[in-house]
């Protein structure tokens, strides 16, 4: 798993690689609103925009299985600290 400082405590992507279906298991320190995008390789497009509210610990799912195979940005962003994490699909 990753380690951050500020907000996050832990932020883990798995699998990754992946057929376009993984997980974000995101742990913060204190139970906080958050934002979820994934863009395209260079951070042009957004394909994916999704917010949470009200947690220290999220466990989400996602099927981008329609995407073609590449590399995408995931950024995960609680108040002003911001990740960001390549995925790529197979």
């Amino acid at each position: 798993p990753f380690q951050y400082a500020g907000d996050f405590k832990q932020v883990k992507v798995y699998p990754n690689p992946n057929d376009g279906v993984f997980a974000v298991d995101v742990l913060l320190f204190s139970a906080k609103d958050m934002n979820v995008k994934l863009f395209n390789s260079n951070g042009t497009q957004e394909l994916l925009n999704q917010n949470y509210t009200g947690a220290d610990n999220y466990k989400l799912n996602f099927d981008v299985s329609y995407l073609p195979a590449g590399s995408y940005l995931l950024r995960v962003m609680v108040g002003q600290a911001s990740k960001g994490i390549l995925i790529v699909r197979k």
